[in-house]
This record gives structure tokens, C-alpha cells and sequence, in this order.
């Protein structure tokens, strides 16, 4: 069975010594591509795979492999190919003819519904733009006995398909331990020089590392101090407080926005049923969006105008569909997106629930990025 290489992908940019923006910049000419497939690693596409296979030539079967497949890949050494490259291309009259075949031996219906798609969606990859999912394509694959390589061209891999895997590249030895072994004591000393070196340089991360956590305990302190002072003085200054200690615009270090199931206790509802209930049960949404370890700063409790009524909430439907696009959520109806999906949305693109949602009966801080949505999305 074919599978989709998540563990590899993931670590791919680690492997090639880059971070996700600047991964995606290389590939993809676009910073914010790679972080976006991250958070949403089920809308991978096929052909970002395709993209990345042909960049830093990785064979495409290294990217989904079958479950047979199981040797380690330790490094980049082991996973680029290192002769002639050859392009990688999807093909999809190949595709046509192999899913033609595929509905005559076991049914159109049964085929879609395994992929839980829509006639019209095979319809629009094989005529408009062959935007299908990587996992789609493993679960076609897997459904109907069809070998990924008979509608994707990867003839790096089918030249070395009969040797075993890796075998292609023959690593050599690590220069440093190849040069001590055949020249002896004469390099011993470049290897202790190496060694120095790295323990310098871990010396070095280790201070970063020390500095970073006691920046972490000083924020910890400031929303400790900050708990329960009113939120309309509190949030004005969140944008400052974070990038006073760096933590502005990083996606790992600062994730503000998380559904909050335990408060509301009625599993995941989809963003217009949110604002449908919130409206209804006249509660402010940032009760359920915004985490509890920064709900001090952000909000600490609903903010209500000055004769305590509740203002209704709105959607801005042209703004949410910009928003949801620029995740890569591209849906027929953004209103239908769940609340979860759209707090990672958020986090992934910088932006606050303001950015879409009036509610004047919370406090989110004022952002330019929101502004910026509603201005490009009225365009």
C-alpha cells in the first residue's frame, strides 16, 4: 500500500539545514507555502511533492513510498539522487486512462466515494487543473492496485528501481574520519579542532537556549501580574509586550488562538454556527478562541459596553473568504470551515479574529494585518 512520507516531509527542511520560510522560498517562491502545507499537512497536493521532487531532486517515491519500504533515511545524502536529473511530471491523460480502468473494474461510484470525492471534482482535475491531494492519490492508488509511477514520470527512479534502496548513491565516508583513518595521528589533530569547534558552537546554543527561557519566565511573570486588570487597558499593549521579548510574528513560540471545546462543551461547530450560538446565548467569542495562558492579556473576561448590552456579532463574509484562501483553505462556503481550523488559520497567518468577526463585546489587539484584510478583501 502506498502511504504519504509525512515523517520525511516534515523533517525535510530540518534535513536540508533551513527553516519553513526560507524551505518554502527555494521551492516554492513563497514564504508562506511550506508553513501553511505544515499546519494543514491533509491539503498537501500531489503536485507539491511534484515541485520539491524536481527542486532538490528527491525521487517522488521517496516522498510516498509503499509501507514495504521501511529503511531509515537518516540524511540528505541518502535521499538525493545524485546522477543526471530528469524531470518529474504528472501525467494526466495517463491518470484519465488509469481511472477509466479503475471505474470499469470496480465501479465509478465505489472509486469516488474511496476517495470521497464528487464526479465533478474528477471532472475539474482532469480538464481544468489536476489540484489533487497526496493522500488522495494514496488511497487511489491503495483502492484500485494502480502503482503511483504509472501516472507520474519519475524516471530517476524507475533507472534505479531493480538496485536496493539508497544503493544509488553510495555515500562515501565523512571526509574527517576518512582523512584519520588513512593518514593516522597526521589529522588527529584536525579532528580534536572539530570537536572544539562543535562544543563551542553548543556552548553557544546552550546560552541561547538559557536566554530564550528566562525571556519565556519574564512573560510568564508580566501575564501573571496582568491577571484580572481590565482588558481594555491590557490589550492595547499585547503587540508591545511580545515583540519587546521577540516573540512577535513566530509561529512556534506564539499560537494565541485554540478552540476552546471545554467551555463551550458541544463539540467543533462550524464558524457560523459559533457566531449563530454566540449571538444567541449573548456570550463574547473570545471566551472560546483565545488560549487560557494569554487570555490575560488579550482578554480577561468579555468586554461590555458601559450599560452592559450585548452588541450582535457579524461576519464578514468577503473578508473570512480572503482569510481562508490565504490559509489554503479554499472552500465553497468559508462560513462552513470549523472554529478549530479557523483559530489555526489565524496563528498561521498572524491575524486576529477581528480580521473577519465584528464583536465589540470582547477585546482582541488592534492589528494593522486586520485592517489590511478588510481592505484587500472589499477589492
Amino acid at each position: 500500500m502506498f502511504v504519504v512520507n509525512e515523517d520525511l516531509i516534515r523533517r525535510l527542511h530540518k534535513m536540508l539545514g533551513l527553516s519553513q520560510r526560507r524551505f518554502s522560498e527555494e521551492t516554492f517562491s513563497h514564504n508562506q507555502v511550506w508553513p501553511q502545507r505544515m499546519t494543514f499537512f491533509n491539503r498537501m497536493l500531489l503536485s507539491d511533492l511534484v515541485t520539491i521532487s524536481n527542486h532538490w531532486h528527491i525521487p517522488i517515491r521517496y516522498l510516498i513510498r509503499k509501507d514495504t519500504e521501511t529503511e531509515p533515511l537518516m540524511s540528505v545524502d541518502d535521499i538525493v539522487y545524485q546522477g543526471d536529473w530528469r524531470e518529474v511530471k504528472l501525467n494526466v491523460d495517463a491518470f484519465r486512462r488509469v481511472y477509466q480502468t479503475a471505474c470499469a473494474r470496480k465501479g465509478r461510484k465505489n472509486v469516488h466515494d474511496a476517495l470521497g470525492v464528487t464526479a465533478s471534482c474528477i471532472w475539474r482535475w482532469l480538464t481544468v487543473r489536476f489540484t489533487v491531494r497526496a493522500q488522495m492519490v494514496c488511497d487511489f492508488c491503495n483502492f484500485t492496485g494502480v502503482d503511483l509511477l504509472d501516472f507520474v514520470r519519475d524516471p530517476n527512479w524507475k533507472a534505479m528501481k531493480s538496485a536496493p534502496l539508497h544503493a544509488q548513491n553510495q555515500p562515501s565516508p565523512t571526509p574527517v574520519y576518512e582523512g584519520f583513518f588513512s593518514a593516522g595521528v597526521a589529522n588527529t589533530e584536525d579532528v580534536l579542532a572539530s570537536l572544539t569547534r562543535l562544543q563551542s558552537e553548543n556552548m553557544v546554543l546552550s546560552a541561547s537556549v538559557r536566554s530564550l527561557r528566562q525571556q519565556m519566565e519574564q512573560v510568564r511573570g508580566i501575564l501573571l501580574t496582568l491577571d484580572g486588570v481590565s482588558p481594555a487597558s491590557t490589550a492595547p499593549q499585547t503587540v508591545e509586550i511580545l515583540r519587546a521579548f521577540g516573540f512577535a510574528g513566530s509561529e512556534s513560540l506564539f499560537t494565541p488562538y485554540g478552540w476552546q471545546g471545554d467551555a463551550w462543551g458541544e463539540g467543533v461547530p462550524t464558524l457560523e454556527d459559533f457566531v449563530a450560538r454566540c449571538n444567541e446565548r449573548q456570550e463574547s467569542t473570545s471566551r472560546f478562541l483565545v488560549l487560557p495562558a494569554v487570555a490575560a492579556i488579550f482578554n480577561a473576561g468579555a468586554l461590555r459596553p458601559a450599560d452592559g448590552a450585548f452588541q450582535p456579532i457579524l461576519l464578514h463574509d468577503d473578508a473570512l473568504d480572503y482569510v481562508m484562501k490565504a490559509a489554503g483553505l479554499d472552500v465553497p462556503n468559508a462560513r462552513s470551515v470549523s472554529v478549530a481550523d479557523f483559530c489555526c488559520a489565524l496563528n498561521a497567518l498572524h491575524l486576529t479574529p477581528a480580521c473577519c468577526i465584528d464583536d465589540v463585546n470582547t477585546c482582541y489587539p488592534p492589528l494593522f494585518a486586520d485592517k489590511m484584510v478588510r481592505e484587500l478583501a472589499g477589492k
